[in-house]
């Protein structure tokens, strides 16, 4: 919850969102290396369970039947958050080598 209280706090997790949806298609290409094997895991599972349509909590449920798909997302996010920094940091040092 402190993640939502703070400004911009949506434009930050749709940014972890897509980094971690990167470094799936940066691993996949072979371009990033650097993950680790529960990790790329962890990523797998959270976005197949939340393109799956059978939830824990049924999403026709006003109001609850999201909250299963949210506390996934956080989760992974949470346990991602080192991976996901080490993975921008990479992206970054990959730009400037290509500007130089």
């Amino acid at each position: 919850m402190k993640t939502l209280s703070r400004e911009g706090a949506f434009l930050a997790l749709g940014h972890k969102a897509i980094l971690m949806v990167n470094l799936l298609i940066d691993w996949l290409k072979g371009n990033y290396k650097g993950v680790k094997k529960k990790n790329l895991l962890l990523i797998i599972v959270g976005i197949l369970y939340l393109l799956n349509p059978i939830d824990i909590i049924p999403d026709f449920i006003l109001g609850l039947g999201y909250l299963d798909d949210v506390a996934v997302f956080f989760s992974v996010l949470h346990r991602m958050q080192d991976e996901l920094d080490q993975y921008e940091d990479w992206l970054q040092g990959a730009k400037k080598s290509e500007k130089a």
